[in-house]
């Protein structure tokens, strides 16, 4: 049995963050530099020493800033294995970005694997507010591994109206992660046809793969 795993595609929201903070960076890095050389070739003499050290003190923030900015960004453009389906069961990974956690559910306790429309706030989906859910359903909360659910998993349990464990077996599938479902749909249906797949989604709603 083949194992099935997903990586994470960074969504366009996400890349245009890390888009102006590089810009940031490019900015203050061009500022210094100019200043720099001004200084460096001592062709900046009275007004316009003056001027080229303004640069350097500004490059270097504004730099500064970016760098930084940059930095806590990157993980965004990262791939990293989201979910993973084996012989064992299912891993689900959560948490924040820069700080993931794996939750493990072995295939004997899920009692269903579950694909539902939601209607979102836009704050989780700032593409459309229209997304999808996918959910292993475990069938007691005892019997999903893993660290306690995090600020996030508990804000997505109180919005399904599930307990936070059940949530962290729970995947937002928004435009960038909707191509996910027909993969894990299909893997179940091939290799764990005793798990049952219930998709209440309507036909003509299914996302693409």
């Amino acid at each position: 049995m083949e194992p099935l795993e997903i990586r994470r595609r960074p969504s366009p929201p996400q890349l245009r963050i890390v888009a102006k903070r590089v810009v940031v960076l490019v900015v203050g890095v061009g500022l210094l530099a100019a200043g720099a050389v001004a200084l460096l070739a001592g062709q900046a003499r009275g007004a316009q020493g003056t001027d080229a050290v303004f640069l350097v003190a500004v490059g270097g923030f504004v730099g500064g800033v970016g760098a930084r900015g940059t930095l806590r960004a990157w993980p965004i453009l990262r791939r990293p294995v989201v979910v993973r389906l084996d012989a064992e069961g299912v891993q689900v990974l959560g948490g924040a970005i820069e700080r993931p956690t794996w939750s493990r559910l072995a295939w004997h306790d899920v009692e269903a694997v579950v694909v539902a429309p939601v209607v979102l706030d836009e704050a989780w989906i700032p593409e459309t507010g229209a997304t999808t859910v996918l959910r292993f359903v475990p069938r007691a909360d005892e019997l999903v591994r893993g660290p306690a659910p995090d600020v996030y998993t508990r804000v997505k349990s109180t919005t399904f109206g599930i307990t936070p464990v059940a949530a962290t077996m729970a995947m937002v599938q928004g435009a960038t992660s909707a191509f996910r479902i027909p993969l894990i749909l299909d893997w179940v249906r091939r290799h764990r046809p005793d798990v049952p797949v219930h998709d209440q989604r309507e036909p003509a709603g299914e996302p693409g793969a």
